[in-house]
């Protein structure tokens, strides 16, 4: 088994679940559902070990990607690579939502190259989560 847990304290706090594995081809580390209502902040200086997709169901985010600030919106979604630093935020009291998963696995790369997915961070947009969802299914099944 080849893991590689966290070794410094940068990895606590945004990345308890971050880890690099090339045991499995693929997974997850984590998943879960935001839906938030108050302005927040998102800046990881560091990023993750693992990948982060993060696909918007209602509201907006501001992204940070290259210097520039750009908005995502439902039905947007974009992954982050490994040690990759990331910002968001939501700036105004409205209702945001999101779905998030942490993943990682030996044969990553080939299935983002398969999407045509690039390992360069860039919103991307679904008409939706069923979309999204098949696209993925296709190359596992």
């Amino acid at each position: 088994m080849q893991t590689n847990e966290p070794q410094n304290d940068n990895y606590n706090g945004l990345n308890a679940h971050s880890k690099e594995s090339s045991e499995f081809p693929l997974m997850v580390n984590c998943a879960d559902k935001l839906t938030i209502n108050h302005p927040f902040l998102t800046y990881n200086k560091i990023g993750r070990l693992d990948y982060y997709l993060l696909y918007m169901t209602k509201g907006s985010l501001k992204v940070r990607l290259n210097g520039e600030t750009k908005r995502m919106c439902a039905g947007d979604f974009i992954i982050f690579p490994p040690k990759f630093k990331y910002w968001y935020a939501l700036e105004e009291s409205s209702e945001m939502s999101y779905f998030f998963v942490h993943f990682t696995g030996s044969h990553v790369t080939e299935y983002l190259r398969a999407l045509k997915i690039s390992q360069n961070p860039e919103i991307r947009h679904v008409r939706s989560g069923e979309e999204l969802s098949l696209a993925i299914s296709s190359f596992l099944i």
